[in-house]
Parts: C-alpha cells; sequence; structure tokens
C-alpha cells in the first residue's frame, strides 16, 4: 500500500510538469533589451554641386560646413526555447538566452549650408540684332549663391550572432540598409556690361537651382564587439560594409533675364537632368571607450566614419557632370541602458 501511494503521487507529479511549464524565478529575464542614443558633430562632407551651368556658369563651388548627427537604436537578445551549448540558463523556466539578437537603428545628420558671393568678367551672351544678324556681348556677373543644408539618413535592421574573443565578446550581423543623401544649392544675381562697342548698355538678373540626391537599399554586413579593460571601463567597436542600390539624380536649372537699349530683350531657360540606378559601396566603422556608471547604464565616447563612394551627381567646376564621395565623420557620445 505504502508502494503504491508513492507510484500515484510520482505519477500526479510527472503528469503536472508534462502539461504545466515550471514557474519562473521572480524577477528573472525572458530575454534582455539595451536600447541607446547618441549624438556628435560631423566634418565636411565634400564640395557641393557647382553654382551655375554653360554658357554663364559655373561661378563658383560651395562647400558643406560642419554638420550634427543624431541616432537612436536597440539591440535585443532573444529567448530560446531548449538550452544549448555554453550557455547559461536564465531562469527555473523554459526560457534560455540565445546568441541570437534583433539589431537596429535609424540615424539623421544634418550640414550646414552658407552663402558666398561669386563673380565672373567676360561672360558671352549673343544677341539677335534687328537686322537678323548676331553679335556676341560680354558682360559681368555678379551675385552670391546659398547652399542649403545638406542632409543624410539610414535606417538598419539586422540580425546577430554572439561569438567570444578571448575575455571579450563580438557579435557578427547580417542586414539590410536604407540610405538617403540629399543636397539642394541656389544662387541669384545680375548682370551688367555692354554691346555693339559699348554703344548699348546690357542689364539683367539670373537665377540657378539644384538638386542632388541618392536613394538606395540593399544588404549590409557587419560585427560589433566589445573588450572589457578592467574595473568599469570598456573598449568598444563597430564596423561594416554594405551595396546600396537605387536612384542617383540631378537636376539643376537657370534662367536668364537681360535687356539692351536697342530694346531687346533676352531671355533663356538652361536645364540639366541625369537619373540612373546604380549601385555604391558603403563602409562604416566606429570605435570608443565606454564607462559603466551602474550595472545596467554605460556611456561612451567615439569616434565615427560613414562613407559612401560615388553617391552623388554634381556639376564639375569645368561645367561637365560627375560623381562624387560623401564622408561623414566626427566625435560621438552615446549612452545604453540594459533591461530584462
Amino acid at each position: 500500500m505504502i508502494a503504491l501511494a508513492v507510484a500515484s503521487s510520482d505519477l500526479r507529479a510527472q503528469s503536472a510538469q508534462s502539461t504545466q511549464p515550471p514557474v519562473p524565478a521572480v524577477g528573472a529575464p525572458q530575454g534582455q533589451w539595451s536600447t541607446w542614443s547618441e549624438a556628435g558633430l560631423t566634418g565636411h562632407p565634400a564640395t557641393d554641386p557647382a553654382i551655375g551651368l554653360p554658357p554663364l556658369g559655373p561661378f563658383a563651388n560651395m562647400t558643406p560646413g560642419l554638420g550634427w548627427e543624431g541616432a537612436i537604436g536597440f539591440d535585443h537578445r532573444m529567448c530560446g526555447a531548449t538550452p544549448a551549448p555554453l550557455l547559461v540558463k536564465a531562469n527555473a523556466g523554459p526560457c534560455w538566452l540565445s546568441p541570437y539578437h534583433i539589431v537596429g537603428q535609424f540615424r539623421y545628420g544634418q550640414n550646414s549650408g552658407g552663402s558666398d558671393p561669386f563673380s565672373r568678367v567676360g561672360v558671352p551672351l549673343t544677341l539677335n540684332t534687328n537686322h537678323g544678324t548676331l553679335a556676341t556681348a560680354d558682360v559681368n556677373a555678379t551675385g552670391s549663391g546659398t547652399l542649403n543644408s545638406e542632409s543624410h539618413w539610414l535606417v538598419d535592421l539586422a540580425v546577430g550572432r554572439d561569438f567570444g574573443l578571448g575575455s571579450g565578446n563580438i557579435q557578427a550581423q547580417l542586414g539590410v540598409r536604407v540610405a538617403e543623401i540629399t543636397s539642394t544649392a541656389n544662387a541669384a544675381g545680375s548682370l551688367a556690361g555692354c554691346a555693339f562697342a559699348c554703344g548699348s548698355p546690357i542689364t539683367g538678373t539670373l537665377s540657378f537651382q539644384s538638386r542632388s540626391q541618392f536613394f538606395g537599399v540593399g544588404p549590409r554586413v557587419g560585427v560589433d564587439g566589445s573588450q572589457p579593460l578592467g574595473s568599469h571601463w570598456a573598449f568598444e567597436y563597430l564596423g561594416g560594409a554594405a551595396v546600396l542600390v537605387g536612384n542617383r539624380s540631378l537636376s539643376a536649372s537657370q534662367t536668364l533675364f537681360a535687356t539692351v537699349p536697342t530694346p531687346t530683350v533676352l531671355s533663356s531657360l538652361t536645364a540639366l537632368s541625369s537619373s540612373s540606378l546604380t549601385g555604391i559601396l558603403n563602409l562604416d566603422a566606429q570605435a570608443g571607450i565606454s564607462y559603466w556608471l551602474t550595472h545596467n547604464f554605460k556611456l561612451t565616447a567615439s569616434y565615427r566614419f560613414d562613407g559612401y563612394f560615388n553617391a552623388l551627381t554634381i556639376i564639375e567646376p569645368n561645367g561637365s557632370v560627375g560623381q562624387q564621395d560623401r564622408f561623414y565623420y566626427g566625435p560621438m557620445l552615446r549612452g545604453t541602458i540594459q533591461f530584462n
């Protein structure tokens, strides 16, 4: 009777365990989250498309100034359903911490514009005289060009996996990146000169607008590593490479309006448009020192580089069309918090 009672009790316990999962320990993690945000400065990314189209221009090349960049992101370490080698059981329940992560970020930045004066002597204008013949007049063009703020943004989403590296840890990542770069410029000026042996003074105005843009999406591979330095300090680094496929375009227009006392009114509209489907290489890297202020919050001071090769179509100083790189670089300060 005693043996039957014990056996019956064991069977009831096994049945209960097979139909109901064990109760997790109070406060035990069901996977782990970390979120972060950072901000910093960026240097001059490159020169902007030249101001002006032939035959009047280009008048000048303008360079974007210093800028800023901010970003937010997350890292979710997934919860495994079954135990695996080299993993530490996180709680008394069915959830075990997995080496796999889901990571993502959104980043946005701007580089300031500016206004610079320009001048050009001896701009050739072709006049249609009352006698049906053509004459060429030389005028001087003066004015100023304005580079609007150049902007760039990106979105990353990837799956990562942890690997041990000595006393540190490195996470290999495979995902997708979406990025856009936009640069706009405009200019306005005046014309002054004379024609027919300076017997007819010429006055006029001119205006110019341009917009250069790249928008692309493509696969990205990367690494994100951390190496403890002792106490609360750690050396952290990341790097990645992506191939972005998308549209690279440039649109520019120039308007001229001039008068001579004959009277003759000259007006012209010159336009340039270029658009193509292309692929560009994008490389990024970042390295810095972290300090854990508490067990789940750290600050990281780092330096970041993000380069896009042949990203924008521009007007070269000689008036032809070309491609140009965009490099965003500078110091960053990041705050990271981990929670379960």
